[in-house]
Protein backbone atom coordinates (compact mmCIF):
# COMPACT_ATOMS: atom_id res chain seq x y z
CA UNK A 1 0.00 0.00 0.00
CA UNK A 2 1.54 3.41 -0.95
CA UNK A 3 1.64 6.24 1.60
CA UNK A 4 -0.72 8.44 -0.02
CA UNK A 5 -3.42 5.50 0.16
CA UNK A 6 -3.01 4.42 3.53
CA UNK A 7 -2.83 8.04 4.87
CA UNK A 8 -6.11 9.00 2.87
CA UNK A 9 -7.71 5.78 3.89
CA UNK A 10 -6.49 6.92 7.43
CA UNK A 11 -8.69 10.22 7.45
CA UNK A 12 -11.54 8.19 6.04
CA UNK A 13 -10.76 5.76 8.92
CA UNK A 14 -10.95 8.56 11.89
CA UNK A 15 -12.97 11.20 10.62
CA UNK A 16 -15.42 9.23 8.46
CA UNK A 17 -16.15 5.94 9.58
CA UNK A 18 -19.52 4.61 10.00
CA UNK A 19 -20.83 7.58 8.47
CA UNK A 20 -22.66 7.68 4.93
CA UNK A 21 -19.76 7.20 1.45
CA UNK A 22 -21.14 10.61 0.55
CA UNK A 23 -18.93 11.73 3.46
CA UNK A 24 -15.92 9.85 3.13
CA UNK A 25 -15.73 11.12 -0.29
CA UNK A 26 -16.32 14.77 1.01
CA UNK A 27 -13.43 14.08 3.88
CA UNK A 28 -10.90 13.25 1.16
CA UNK A 29 -12.63 16.04 -1.13
CA UNK A 30 -11.28 18.25 1.66
CA UNK A 31 -7.74 17.01 1.69
CA UNK A 32 -7.29 17.35 -2.12
CA UNK A 33 -8.86 20.49 -2.18
CA UNK A 34 -6.27 22.09 0.53
CA UNK A 35 -3.79 20.59 -1.82
CA UNK A 36 -5.07 22.73 -4.59
CA UNK A 37 -5.26 25.68 -2.50
CA UNK A 38 -2.14 28.63 -1.74
CA UNK A 39 -3.20 28.06 1.70
CA UNK A 40 -1.89 24.83 2.14
CA UNK A 41 0.74 22.15 1.09
CA UNK A 42 0.32 21.02 -2.81
CA UNK A 43 0.31 17.67 -1.77
CA UNK A 44 -1.66 15.45 -0.02
CA UNK A 45 0.39 13.44 1.80
CA UNK A 46 1.74 17.01 3.37
CA UNK A 47 -2.48 18.09 3.95
CA UNK A 48 -3.21 15.10 6.30
CA UNK A 49 0.33 15.46 8.11
CA UNK A 50 0.43 19.05 8.28
CA UNK A 51 0.24 20.12 12.30
CA UNK A 52 -2.93 20.85 14.18
CA UNK A 53 -5.43 20.29 10.97
CA UNK A 54 -6.38 16.09 11.87
CA UNK A 55 -6.19 15.98 15.71
CA UNK A 56 -5.67 11.89 15.43
CA UNK A 57 -2.25 12.63 13.84
CA UNK A 58 -0.54 13.86 16.99
CA UNK A 59 -0.52 9.90 18.00
CA UNK A 60 2.15 7.85 15.93
CA UNK A 61 0.37 4.76 16.23
CA UNK A 62 -2.72 6.50 14.90
CA UNK A 63 -0.31 6.51 11.48
CA UNK A 64 -0.55 2.73 11.02
CA UNK A 65 -3.47 0.54 9.68
CA UNK A 66 -5.26 -0.17 12.70
CA UNK A 67 -6.19 -3.51 14.54
CA UNK A 68 -9.48 -2.46 15.47
CA UNK A 69 -12.56 -2.28 13.32
CA UNK A 70 -10.90 -4.29 10.18
CA UNK A 71 -14.43 -4.23 8.57
CA UNK A 72 -14.28 -0.23 8.95
CA UNK A 73 -10.94 0.12 8.07
CA UNK A 74 -10.85 -2.26 4.70
CA UNK A 75 -14.30 -0.06 3.60
CA UNK A 76 -11.95 3.21 4.41
CA UNK A 77 -9.48 1.82 2.06
CA UNK A 78 -11.73 0.92 -0.69
CA UNK A 79 -13.38 4.95 -0.63
CA UNK A 80 -9.52 6.07 -0.83
CA UNK A 81 -8.98 3.76 -3.44
CA UNK A 82 -11.93 5.07 -5.33
CA UNK A 83 -11.46 8.67 -4.57
CA UNK A 84 -7.89 8.24 -6.35
CA UNK A 85 -9.26 6.81 -9.19
CA UNK A 86 -12.40 8.95 -9.79
CA UNK A 87 -12.12 12.50 -7.44
CA UNK A 88 -15.36 13.34 -6.56
CA UNK A 89 -16.73 16.83 -5.52
CA UNK A 90 -19.72 17.03 -3.37
CA UNK A 91 -18.06 19.74 -1.50
CA UNK A 92 -18.17 22.10 -4.35
CA UNK A 93 -14.40 23.13 -3.49
CA UNK A 94 -14.53 23.56 0.53
CA UNK A 95 -11.21 23.34 2.42
CA UNK A 96 -12.65 22.87 5.79
CA UNK A 97 -15.08 20.56 7.60
CA UNK A 98 -15.34 19.94 11.58
CA UNK A 99 -18.45 18.63 13.72
CA UNK A 100 -21.70 19.87 13.44
CA UNK A 101 -21.75 20.54 17.04
CA UNK A 102 -19.34 23.06 16.86
CA UNK A 103 -20.88 25.34 13.49
CA UNK A 104 -18.85 27.31 10.59
CA UNK A 105 -15.93 28.36 12.07
CA UNK A 106 -14.33 29.93 8.96
CA UNK A 107 -15.62 32.03 6.56
CA UNK A 108 -16.41 30.23 3.27
CA UNK A 109 -20.10 29.70 2.70
CA UNK A 110 -22.13 29.43 0.19
CA UNK A 111 -23.81 32.82 -1.50
CA UNK A 112 -26.41 32.48 1.49
CA UNK A 113 -24.09 32.28 4.18
CA UNK A 114 -24.52 28.29 4.60
CA UNK A 115 -22.22 25.72 4.43
CA UNK A 116 -21.40 24.31 1.28
CA UNK A 117 -22.33 20.77 2.46
CA UNK A 118 -23.93 19.34 5.41
CA UNK A 119 -23.59 15.32 5.56
CA UNK A 120 -23.57 12.86 8.32
CA UNK A 121 -21.70 14.78 11.59
CA UNK A 122 -19.94 17.21 9.66
CA UNK A 123 -20.29 20.58 8.22
CA UNK A 124 -17.76 21.45 5.03
CA UNK A 125 -17.23 24.94 3.93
Amino acid sequence: MSDLLLLLSLVVFHEERGQPKKCQYASLEVVHNRSKHDSFPNNMKSVVRQPRQFSWTKNPSNLKKPTYELEAWNESVRVAQDFLSNKTNYTNGAIYFNAKSMGVRYRTLDNKGKPLLTCGKHVYF
